[in-house]
């Protein structure tokens, strides 16, 4: 375990809302080794910090079996935080291969400009990071076919506007699915649409 700690933090980086970790029941000298990959994020103005975003970097071992596979980097965008809760999830996934070149797709920009309002300015030295932040300027995103030249990754930091500004203000159909939300954000979509299906939490429903 000691060991498998250890070798994590030159490749695992965790940012979470600063103070809202959980304690653990018990605290030895192993877990505080988790402070080499955890790093607390403060937002100015007491705002909040909670994006549900993992993004991976696969390389082949240098073996003869893998010689000639590519490397992948793998996006989840979810629904929830880390915990224990057993509450269903809606997440996107997205995978593509890394290239020899760095890509002008919006998507990958969007990635990149993500990860970098992350990074505080020591750990951009980071092999690890720059390795990463590499590897997605240049990989090639393959979107299910709907989404083929238009997926975005969009997020909400300091400075910038809501995200529902990038909601179409009107339409004939709407699907909402989400376990978490509520009233006012559903009620603009309510007010713009003749048919609006949301696919939620009883708990949600039933506080709406």
């Amino acid at each position: 375990c000691l060991q498998a700690i250890t070798r994590m933090a030159d490749r695992v980086q965790v940012f979470v809302q600063r103070a809202r970790i959980a304690a653990p029941r018990e605290v030895s000298k192993i877990t505080l080794l988790y402070d080499r990959i955890v790093h607390e994020v403060q937002l100015p103005d007491g705002g909040s910090f909670h994006p549900k975003l993992w993004v991976t970097y696969y390389r082949p071992r240098n073996t003869r079996d893998t010689a000639g596979r590519p490397e992948i980097v793998r996006l989840i965008c979810a629904s929830r935080n880390l915990t224990t809760s057993q509450c269903w999830e809606a997440f996107v996934a997205l995978e593509g291969t890394v290239g020899t070149g760095t890509r002008s797709d919006a998507l990958n920009t969007d990635i990149a400009s993500c990860l970098e309002s992350l990074v505080r300015p020591e750990l951009r030295k980071a092999a690890s990071y720059r390795a990463l932040l590499a590897a997605v300027r240049k990989t090639q995103f393959t979107p299910a076919t709907p989404l083929r030249g238009s997926a975005r990754l969009r997020w909400q930091g300091p400075g910038s506007g809501a995200l529902d500004q990038y909601l179409p203000k009107s339409g004939r159909k709407a699907l909402v699915v989400s376990p978490f939300l509520g009233a006012t954000f559903l009620r603009p979509i309510q007010a713009g649409y003749q048919e609006v299906i949301v696919i939620s939490t009883q708990q949600a429903l039933d506080e709406i």
